[in-house]
């Protein structure tokens, strides 16, 4: 038997900067990994694809750990889209087999600039697909959605949770690389214009 659930998760997130340098900020998916992710969880196949090992889940006296791949890209818009195109789970073959995932995301400036700085709005959307082992399958099917639905909605609360406390951190912190690296360049430029003058 095949038990499927689901979850939705939307959020609004300020971030204190121009319209300008978030843009830019969300061209870049690596931001977006840094903030929801453990450098130790996450890596990086090419340009906007990763590989992503969720925290072990346990339930039900089966412990098993996802391995996500994730295709992240921004459109013209500075829309951050997000889909998982592949899985993997750890520690128990037999789920592996008869495990599907779907995810999608999406992380954009709502268009609109406050005095603190610009609003993101994002929505995100996971559905699991699982078939229970045959020990467990005479499991009653209340208990194994509860558990399911309170997982697949736990993971979702997670990344939420992770987007809120270190995206602006993040942003903040590159802003100020920006910054530095802005003050670095004019003061070469004003130093090679100096030499260049004539004496």
């Amino acid at each position: 038997m095949r038990h499927t659930f689901n979850a939705r998760q939307a959020t609004t997130l300020p971030i204190a900067g121009s319209p300008e340098r978030v843009r830019l900020f969300l061209g870049d998916p690596r931001h977006l990994v840094e903030a929801l992710l453990d450098a130790d969880r996450v890596r990086q196949l090419e340009a906007g694809r990763f590989v992503v090992r969720m925290s072990p889940i346990q339930a039900l006296n089966v412990q098993i750990t996802p391995e996500v791949e994730l295709e992240i890209v921004t459109d013209r818009q500075s829309r951050v889209l997000l889909k998982a195109v592949g899985c993997r789970i750890h520690g128990n073959n037999w789920i592996d087999r008869n495990f599907d995932l779907s995810f999608e995301g999406c992380l954009f400036p709502r268009g609109m600039e406050t005095t603190d700085g610009v609003e993101l709005v994002g929505d995100a959307n996971l559905e699991v697909s699982i078939g229970m082992p045959p020990l467990l399958q005479f499991t009653p099917k209340s208990i194994v959605e509860g558990i399911g639905n309170t997982i697949t909605k736990g993971v979702l609360t997670a990344i939420d949770r992770s987007l809120r406390r270190k995206l602006p951190a993040r942003f903040q912190q590159w802003q100020q690389e920006q910054y530095l690296t802005e003050e670095i360049a004019e003061l070469s430029a004003e130093r090679s214009s100096m030499h260049q003058q004539p004496i």
